[in-house]
This record gives C-alpha cells, sequence and structure tokens, in this order.
C-alpha cells in the first residue's frame, strides 16, 4: 500500500511563484549587478542633448531659460508655468506701437481729424498701404521732406519715392488722398456762380496749383450767368515759362460756347506778383477774346500761399 503520510502541521507550505514575483527577482538582481557588468546598458541609455550655445544660429536663441521638454527647467529639474502670452520671457513681446493704429482711428473717430497731428493723419493714411509695421517714422519723413501735407500730397511721384519707406503701394494712398481732395472742392465750384463762391473757388485753385515745381496756365470758361462750364490746362511750361497762344484760348473758349473766361496760372517760385510778362500776356488774350464778344474777367495768379487778382490790383 500507498504510505500516505498526514501533513505536518508545524510545516508551512511553499508560496506558488507567479510572473509578477519573477518579474521583481529580476529587477532586484539587475540593479545588485555591478555596472562594469553591464557596459553595453549603461551606454544604451539616452542622454541629453550637449547644447552648443555660441554656434546656435539666433532663430534658435530660446532666452536665458533652456527647456529639454516643455515645462521641464533643465537646469533644475524642476516643472515649471509657461510664460504668458506677450512677455519677453517667451519672446512674443509685443512691440511698443502695439495697439497705436487703433488708438488714432479711435481718436479721429470720436474727435475728428482736428485732435491728430499732421503726421498722425498720413500715419492713418500709410497704414491702408502697410498693413503691418511702425510707419510713424516714414510719416515723419514724408512731412521733413515736403513741410506740410498739402506738400506730401501734391509732391511729384518721383519725389515721393525717393523718399525711405515709400514703395507703389504708398505712393498710391498719397495720390488717392490727392485726387479725392481736388476733386471734392472742385465739385464746390463747378456750374455754379462763381462769384457767389468765390472764396470756394480761390481755395480750389490754391490746392491744385500752389504746390506745383512747374508753371501752369488755364482757363475757366464760363456761361452767360457766370457758372463754371470747364476748367482746362492750356499749356504747361518750365519752372518760370509757359508759352501761351491767345488764339488758341479763344479758339476753345469758342468751342465751349463760353461767353466770359477767368485766366489762371501759378507761379512756381511762390511769390503771386505779377511780372512785366504776365502783364503782357493778359494784354494780349483780352484785346484777342474782345473782338469775338468775350470777356476776361479777371487773371488770377496762384502763389505758395496766396494769390493775386489782376482785377484788385487794377491791371484789368
Amino acid at each position: 500500500m500507498t504510505d500516505r503520510r498526514r501533513p505536518d502541521p508545524n510545516q508551512t507550505a511553499a508560496a506558488p511563484v507567479t510572473g509578477f514575483a519573477r518579474a521583481a527577482d529580476m529587477i532586484a538582481r539587475a540593479a545588485a549587478r555591478p555596472a562594469e557588468e553591464a557596459p553595453e546598458a549603461a551606454s544604451a541609455a539616452p542622454q541629453p542633448p550637449v547644447l552648443d550655445v555660441e554656434s546656435m544660429p539666433w532663430w534658435q536663441e530660446a532666452g536665458p531659460v533652456r527647456r529639454s521638454a516643455p515645462g521641464l527647467d533643465e537646469a533644475s529639474g524642476r516643472v515649471v508655468r509657461p510664460a504668458p502670452e506677450g512677455s519677453p520671457e517667451n519672446g512674443t513681446a509685443k512691440p511698443h506701437y502695439h495697439g497705436h493704429r487703433q488708438r488714432l482711428r479711435d481718436r479721429l473717430l470720436e474727435r475728428g481729424a482736428d485732435a491728430l497731428a499732421d503726421y498722425e493723419l498720413l500715419e492713418l493714411l500709410i497704414a491702408a498701404a502697410i498693413p503691418r509695421g511702425d510707419v510713424k517714422p516714414i510719416a515723419k519723413r514724408l512731412l521733413q521732406t515736403f513741410g506740410s501735407l498739402g506738400g506730401v500730397l501734391h509732391a511729384e511721384p518721383a519725389r515721393l519715392k525717393a523718399v525711405e519707406g515709400v514703395g507703389p503701394a504708398v505712393l498710391a494712398q498719397i495720390k488717392l488722398a490727392e485726387g479725392l481732395k481736388i476733386r471734392s472742392m472742385r465739385e464746390e465750384v463747378i456750374d455754379r456762380p462763381l462769384f457767389a463762391s468765390w472764396q470756394a473757388l480761390m481755395d480750389y485753385l490754391m490746392a491744385d496749383l500752389g504746390h506745383l515745381r512747374v508753371e501752369q496756365f488755364r482757363v475757366l470758361f464760363l456761361d452767360r450767368k457766370n457758372r463754371l462750364i470747364a476748367d482746362e490746362v492750356q499749356q504747361q511750361g518750365t519752372v518760370d515759362h509757359t508759352p501761351v497762344y491767345a488764339r488758341e484760348v479763344v479758339k476753345r473758349a469758342l468751342e465751349h460756347a463760353a461767353s466770359s473766361l477767368i485766366l489762371v496760372h501759378n507761379h512756381p517760385s511762390g511769390d503771386p506778383t505779377p511780372s512785366p510778362a504776365d502783364i503782357d500776356l493778359t494784354r494780349r488774350l483780352v484785346e484777342a477774346a474782345r473782338h469775338l464778344g468775350i470777356s476776361v474777367h479777371d487773371h488770377i495768379i496762384i502763389g505758395r500761399r496766396s494769390y493775386k487778382s489782376f482785377k484788385a490790383l487794377g491791371l484789368l
């Protein structure tokens, strides 16, 4: 018979070996093993990269704190909170002119154009051509070069483009503003009795001719009620001389069926005082028009900031 002995109650049964126990035993043995016994394992462990700050390109420089992982300070090993948006620490500091344009727009809408300086008005004009960046230096250079807002608006394109920062887009904005200004002022006098809106006429002529650098001769053609029929440039010359032919002026008056004329020209020198040549030209034009029943009401000379009237001077 088989000897079946009863188990000794004083003897403790061995615990079964589980997979977890085996893994724990292997980890303990590996930890107790000297480093020299596992050179390959030690070398296989990933090493943090060494950053050569001196040879890094400027766009990879991240400031005084280097991070090997998001939110981790490599030097101390501590988790740090990200710097707030717009702070110098994360390289996104807002420029000094941030919000400047909006503040100008708000002031313009709330208080009108008189609340803005000349260069600030130019800033808003140029901002339509340069959506981003600080345009204040361009506006100030334009005013310094041409002396005034009117000088900027009426400057020749070639001179405008010579100013640093003025490209085709900015040039187009300036010429657009000039065109809008002149056209709106012309609407105040066209097809209206000129002697009832004489100051509006002078303002229009000063705006259109006062800043020209070459001499221009124009004729305003009037109907029987002294309403403006047409405003035409007859001749344009050099800095101080424009050839005007009386026969051509009278011919255009007949084509417009005009009853009277107002002669206008500018002096690029800025001084509107009539010269002997101006007086002689006026005499010849008056005589040629008189033979065809056309009268010459006045001859206006436009200077830089003022004008002279032949009638007011007693020369007509």
